[in-house]
C-alpha cells in the first residue's frame, strides 16, 4: 500500500522512488521519467561515486544509448534541484568516473493521498474519484506501461469508453493507470490535429498550408515540427525525392511521429516548396512557423544497412535539442524508427515556450528578422565539425554562408552586438598576419562596446588574447569575466578548458570541458574538445594512460566518420602506444609501405636539404610533430622555431603536445616556451 512506502528526504525535497516522483515543499517538481530514474539511482548511492556506465545500465537497461542522454538528465536535475543551503551542488561531477549525490539523505513515509493530490496539481483535467478509491485497494502491480520519453505514446493505447477505462485501471497500479488516461486524451487530440492537417494537405498553395503557431490542448503545448527530406552526405539541399530510398525513410519517420504524440507535422509540400538548404534551415523553419526542424544526412541506405545522422534544432533558439548517428541492419528498421521517434519527442520536450524565446531575442535586438539571421549564421558555425561541414571544403562553404547571415543581421540592426561576436569567432582562427584576424579583434571589442555585459564577447576576446598575443594573463581575465557575467556561457567554459590544457593544468581543463558538455550535450565540437582535453591531460598526469583516450575519439568517429580533428589525434594516440598499423589506417591513408616509412613521409625531408628549407610556414608545426616522433630532434626544433616566427596557430600547443616530451630537456625548447609565455 502507498502508506507503507518509504521515500528519500533531502533538503526541501522528497523523492518517491517507486513512482518515481520528486516533491519540493509538498509540491511536485516536473521532470522527465528518465531524469527521475537517474536521480533515484544517485540518491540510493548518496555519498558514493556512481559510474556513468552504471547509471546508463540502470536507467536504460538492455538499450544502447548515447552518453549525451545521461548528461542531459544530469543537467535537467541540476536545474530542478538548484543549490544546497551551503551553496554546494546536489550532484557532483567526478571527472573521468561519474557522479556523486552530495546531500545527506533520510527516509520518510509517504501518505497514501499524496500521489493523487500531486497528480491532481499536475494534470490538466480532473482525476476521477474512482481512481483514488481503486488505488487504495491495489497492493501489487499486474501490468505496466512502457516508460518511454515524454509524450512517446502509441496510438494503439486508445481507450474508447469509461467502462473500459475503469476496468483497465483496476488491473494497474496508480501511475501506469493514470498514464493511460493521459494517453487517451493526448492521442485523441493528436488525432484531431492529424485530421485537420490531412485536410489542409488537399487544398491551397504550399504557403497557405503552413502550420499555425502552436496552441495548447488541455494545458499542454502542441509543438510544430518541420521534417526535412533526408539527404545524401554530399548534398547541399534537402530536396530528396519521396520515391527514393532516403525519401521513403523520411516518410516513415514522418508517419511514426504523426502517430506518436502531441505534435503538428508541417506538410511536406510546404517544406519542399521552401527549397531548404543547410544555409537557411532556421530561417525557413521560422517562415513555416515551426518550433523545431528535424534534418537527416544518410551515409548508407541499401538492402542491408541504414546509417544516418539526425539533428533536431530549435527554430527560435538555434540550439540543438538532440542529435545522434544510427547504424542498423535494414531488418531492424522498426526498432530504428522507435528510437528516432522517442528521441525526437524527448527533444521537443526540452523546447522552451515561444514567449521565452521572444524575451531572449528582445534582450539583444528589437529586430526579430536580424535575430533570426544571427541564429542561422551561428548555427552553421556551431556545426563546423559536424555533418554539415565534415571536410575542409564544406567548412569553407559553411563559413562563407555563416558570414553572409551574420552580416545580414548586422545590416538589419547595426547596434545588435551578437553578430559581431559571431563574425569574430569565425575570423579569429585565421593566420596572425591576415586582415581577417585583425577584424576578429575589432568585432569582439565592438560587441563589448555595444553590450559590456555580453559574456560571449568576453570569451571570444579571451581566445584572441590567448591565440594571437600569447597574453595568458589577459586571456584568463576575459574568461573569468565571461563566466562572472554568465556562469552558463558555453564558449567560455570550452575555451577556458583549452587555456588550462595548454598550460598543463589537467584537472581544471577537464572540469571546464565537462561543464561545457553538460550545457551543450549534443555539440560534436565540444565532444571532440573533450576527447582532446583528455589526450593532453594524459601527457601530464602519471596515472593516466593513452590507451584510455582511444574510446572517446572512436565515439566521435562513430557520430561523424569524417571528423578530421578526431581522426588526426587518434592517429597520434595509436602512434604513441606503438599501434603503428592502426595509426596509418585511422589516418585514412592509402599508404602501402611500412608504418615507419609513412612517418618519414609525413615528416618530410631531413635537415640540410633544399626541400627541408622550403617547407611552407603553414606546414611547419605538423612536420615538427612527426620529426619529434621519429626522434629527429634538430629537425623538430628547427621547424618549431620557424613556426614561432610564422606565428603558427598551433605554436601555443607545444607544452601540451605529448609528441614533444623528448624535447623537454633541450634549451631551445625551453626558450620557445618562454617566447610564447608558457615557461614555468
Amino acid at each position: 500500500m502507498f502508506s507503507s512506502r518509504n521515500c528519500y528526504k533531502f533538503g526541501p525535497f522528497l523523492l518517491d522512488p517507486s513512482l518515481p516522483m520528486l516533491f519540493r515543499d509538498g509540491e511536485p517538481v516536473p521532470l522527465p521519467p528518465k531524469a527521475l530514474e537517474t536521480l533515484v539511482a544517485l540518491v540510493e548511492q548518496s555519498g558514493h561515486v556512481v559510474k556513468r556506465e552504471q547509471l546508463i545500465e540502470i536507467v536504460w537497461p538492455d538499450t544502447v544509448v548515447e552518453e549525451n542522454n545521461l548528461s542531459v538528465n544530469i543537467s535537467q536535475l541540476r536545474k530542478a534541484l538548484g543549490d544546497r543551503e551551503d551553496g554546494e551542488k546536489y550532484i557532483e561531477t567526478v571527472p573521468r568516473r561519474g557522479y556523486r549525490f552530495t546531500a545527506p539523505v533520510g527516509c520518510s513515509p509517504l501518505e497514501g493521498t499524496e500521489p493523487v493530490q500531486a497528480l491532481q496539481r499536475l494534470s490538466p483535467f480532473p482525476i476521477p474519484k474512482s481512481i483514488e478509491t481503486d488505488t487504495k485497494q491495489v497492493t501489487t502491480a499486474t501490468n505496466s506501461v512502457p516508460d518511454e520519453t515524454p509524450h512517446a505514446w502509441n496510438s494503439r493505447a486508445i481507450v474508447t469508453n469509461s467502462a473500459s477505462v475503469s476496468s483497465q485501471l483496476r488491473r494497474f497500479t496508480l501511475w501506469p493507470g493514470i498514464l493511460i488516461v493521459i494517453v487517451t486524451v493526448a492521442v485523441i487530440v493528436a488525432g484531431a490535429s492529424l485530421i485537420r492537417l490531412a485536410g489542409e494537405n488537399g487544398r491551397g498553395s504550399p504557403s497557405e498550408q503552413r502550420v499555425a503557431a502552436p496552441d495548447r490542448v488541455n494545458g499542454a503545448t502542441v509543438r510544430s515540427l518541420a521534417v526535412l527530406p533526408f539527404s545524401g552526405e554530399d548534398s547541399d539541399d534537402f530536396g530528396a525525392s519521396t520515391t527514393s530510398a532516403d525519401g521513403e525513410l523520411t516518410n516513415a519517420v514522418v508517419v511514426r511521429l504523426a502517430e506518436a504524440g502531441n505534435v503538428n507535422i508541417t506538410p511536406q509540400s510546404a517544406v519542399l516548396a521552401e527549397k531548404m538548404t543547410r544555409n537557411n534551415i532556421l530561417l525557413t523553419g521560422h517562415r513555416l512557423n515551426a518550433d523545431a526542424v528535424l534534418s537527416g544526412v544518410v551515409y548508407r541506405n541499401d538492402a542491408e544497412w541504414i546509417s544516418l545522422r539526425l539533428h533536431l534544432v530549435s527554430v527560435n533558439g538555434g540550439e540543438v535539442l538532440w542529435a545522434n548517428t544510427f547504424t542498423q541492419p535494414r531488418a531492424q528498421t522498426q526498432r530504428l524508427l522507435d528510437q528516432i521517434v522517442g528521441n525526437v519527442l524527448a527533444g521537443l520536450h526540452r523546447l522552451k515556450d515561444r514567449e521565452e524565446y521572444e524575451s531572449r531575442a528582445r534582450r539583444y535586438t528589437a529586430n526579430r528578422e536580424a535575430y533570426q539571421h544571427y541564429l542561422q549564421g551561428r548555427f552553421l558555425w556551431d556545426q563546423r565539425h559536424d555533418v554539415f561541414a565534415p571536410d575542409h571544403l564544406g567548412w569553407l562553404k559553411d563559413n562563407i554562408a555563416s558570414v553572409n547571415q551574420l552580416e545580414e543581421a548586422q545590416r538589419l540592426d547595426p547596434n545588435f552586438a551578437l553578430p559581431y561576436v559571431g563574425l569574430a569567432d569565425i575570423y579569429k582562427a585565421d593566420d596572425y598576419s591576415s586582415q581577417e584576424r585583425r577584424r576578429a579583434e575589432e568585432y569582439a571589442l565592438r560587441a563589448i562596446a555595444l553590450d559590456p555585459g555580453l559574456a560571449e564577447a568576453h570569451a571570444t576576446l579571451g581566445f584572441i588574447r590567448m591565440l594571437h598575443y600569447w597574453d595568458w594573463t589577459g586571456a584568463e581575465a576575459e574568461f573569468k569575466r565571461a563566466l562572472e557575467i554568465n556562469p552558463d556561457c558555453v564558449t567560455a567554459h570550452q575555451w577556458y578548458a583549452l587555456f588550462h590544457a595548454l598550460r598543463g593544468n589537467a584537472s581544471e581543463s577537464i572540469k571546464e570541458i565537462t561543464r561545457a558538455r553538460e550545457m551543450a550535450p549534443y555539440s560534436l565540437s565540444i565532444l571532440i574538445d573533450a576527447a582532446e582535453m583528455q589526450y593532453y591531460a594524459t601527457g601530464v598526469v602519471p596515472q593516466m594512460v593513452f590507451s584510455d583516450t582511444i574510446i572517446p575519439f572512436l565515439r566521435v568517429l562513430e557520430l561523424q566518420p569524417k571528423a578530421l580533428n578526431a581522426r588526426g589525434l587518434l592517429t597520434q594516440v595509436y602512434w604513441i602506444i606503438g599501434e603503428y598499423d592502426r595509426a596509418v589506417a585511422v589516418a585514412d591513408s592509402d599508404w602501402k609501405g611500412r608504418p615507419q616509412d609513412y612517418a618519414r613521409h609525413k615528416a618530410g625531408a631531413r635537415k640540410g636539404t633544399r626541400e627541408f628549407d622550403d617547407i611552407p610556414g603553414a606546414h611547419t608545426y605538423q612536420r615538427a610533430v612527426w620529426h619529434a616522433q621519429l626522434n629527429q630532434r634538430e629537425e623538430a626544433l628547427d621547424l618549431l622555431e620557424r613556426a614561432h616566427r610564422y606565428h603558427h596557430f598551433f605554436i601555443i600547443y607545444i607544452k601540451a603536445e605529448p609528441f614533444f616530451k623528448n624535447l623537454h630537456d633541450e634549451p631551445r625548447y625551453q626558450e620557445l616556451l618562454r617566447a610564447v609565455g608558457l615557461a614555468p
